[in-house]
């Protein structure tokens, strides 16, 4: 006798086209939901604690040069601010939640990296230190395993050091390494905890693309790759095992994929962005990439999803200027983006519109499922609504052409009036609809 009391739900890995979306880069466009005035250029935005708080560092010449944003109900709030004195703000990372936020930039009166902690809507100033001297400036701040170690990248025309990283320990920054780069570092990424640094610039001689090793204090050269131009932006993903690069080279694609394995960095897919690239942001592991440049023409934001090797084009939007920076928070929900805008806000964040994938139908089956004690010998299943569907598709064949079923999307939705009986299909494929008619990947749901 089949037990209709249990649902069994079971995502089928076949390697079938249709099944694309069950990994991969769902992103298809973008709407802006939040914006602020910034008051100058926006070069760094930071988030924290999910989607809570937003930091920006700027160059406000008028105003505070640190602002934290809390983001609720798509709204952002100015919450705290801060004065970095006569100079710009660079770069702003988080580490603790919102603990801490170190600082770095140029100020050629008072110290380049600062940190402050962040309680009670206020920024406190806890550490500070010198990156150089006179016109030298930190141009990249990001930390490590917490609060442990903080990474500082930027030019050093005295000590030609241009690498550092300060231990955070009782409320004071101490150098413990330092490495030459031989130019202008424009950015730095860790991975693996403490373990890796990322090096991405524009060196004098050599090659652009830098990883050194962090152990016991010291930092070792171990992999290096040349770019051909300025490298920008250097970023992340499945831990050390892939690294995007964007920037400005010579000649070639200016967005690039690396593998960083035994050693040795190995170029492993590549896209045009048509300008210079100034950042790059990896979400949902290493499914989609962001980047934000300026480009020569079209639009300043542009997603990809990288899978089997190449890079592929699924989203872009519109900023209005040169973006600078870029950050995502709760997966791939919200983008926030700074940078120089011609014309509105400086800060923007941005919601994206994703294709309607069987993962979400799942998590909805799990939430609104019930099923009729009275039928023993039926199985029947209800989910939840899903946002931005208006539809659900039931077919009974793997290649989505045999369609049993067409539901309009409400609050709960009950897959009852085609309930499963003894001598029909143990199996269905479910999509969900969105309003341009596009189909997400389908939930195979078995029932038994």
């Amino acid at each position: 006798m089949i037990n209709s009391r249990f649902l069994y739900l079971v995502i089928m890995f076949l390697g079938l086209k249709s099944f694309i979306a069950f990994s991969g880069c769902d992103i298809i466009d973008f709407e802006q939901v939040a914006s602020a005035e910034s008051g100058g250029s926006v070069n760094s935005v930071a988030w924290c604690n999910g989607c809570d708080y937003l930091a920006v560092g700027t160059d406000d010449a008028s105003g505070e040069e640190i602002k934290v944003y809390e983001f609720a109900d798509e709204e952002l709030t100015l919450t705290a601010s801060a004065d970095y004195g006569d100079g710009s703000v660079n770069s702003v990372a988080w580490c603790d939640g919102c603990n801490y936020l170190a600082v770095g930039g140029f100020n050629q009166f008072e110290s380049d990296i600062r940190v402050y902690q962040f309680q009670g809507g206020n920024l406190v100033l806890t550490a500070t230190a010198e990156y150089g001297t006179d016109f030298d400036f930190a141009g990249y701040v990001a930390w490590c395993d917490s609060c442990d170690y903080l990474l500082a990248v930027g030019t050093d025309d005295a000590s030609r050091e241009e690498i550092k990283v300060y231990e955070f320990a009782d409320g004071t920054l101490t150098l413990t390494a330092s490495a030459e780069y031989g130019g202008q570092v424009n950015s730095g990424a860790w991975c693996d905890g403490c373990n890796y640094i990322a090096i991405g610039g524009f060196p004098s001689s050599g090659e652009e693309i830098k990883v050194y090793e962090f152990v016991d204090g010291a930092l070792t050269l171990t992999a290096s790759a040349e770019y051909g131009g300025s490298a920008n932006s250097v970023a992340w993903c499945d831990g050390c095992n892939y690294l995007a690069v964007g920037g400005l080279p010579s000649s070639g694609e200016d967005i690039r994929v690396y593998e960083f394995a035994d050693g040795a960095l190995t170029l492993t897919a590549s896209a045009e962005y048509g300008g210079a690239v100034v950042s790059a942001a990896w979400c949902d592991g290493c499914d989609c990439l962001v980047v934000g440049g300026i480009p020569s023409s079209g639009e300043e934001i542009k997603v990809y999803e990288f899978a089997d090797g190449a890079l592929t084009l699924t989203a872009s939007a519109e900023y209005g200027g040169g973006v600078v920076s870029a950050a995502w928070c709760d997966g791939c929900d919200y983008l926030a983006v700074g940078g120089i805008p011609s014309s509105g806000p400086g800060i923007k964040v941005y919601k994206s519109g994703r294709v309607l994938d069987s993962p979400q139908i799942l998590k909805a089956i799990r939430e609104g499922h019930r099923f009729p004690s009275q039928l023993d010998l039926i199985n029947c299943f209800c989910w939840n609504m899903i946002e931005n569907a208006v539809e659900y598709r039931i077919y009974i064949d793997l290649g989505l052409t045999e369609l049993i079923s067409t539901i309009p999307a409400t609050e709960q939705l009950c897959f009852s009036h085609h309930c499963r009986r003894p001598g029909e299909s143990d199996i269905y494929y479910i999509v969900a609809v969105d309003k341009e008619g596009r189909e997400g990947s389908p939930a195979v749901v078995t029932l038994s």
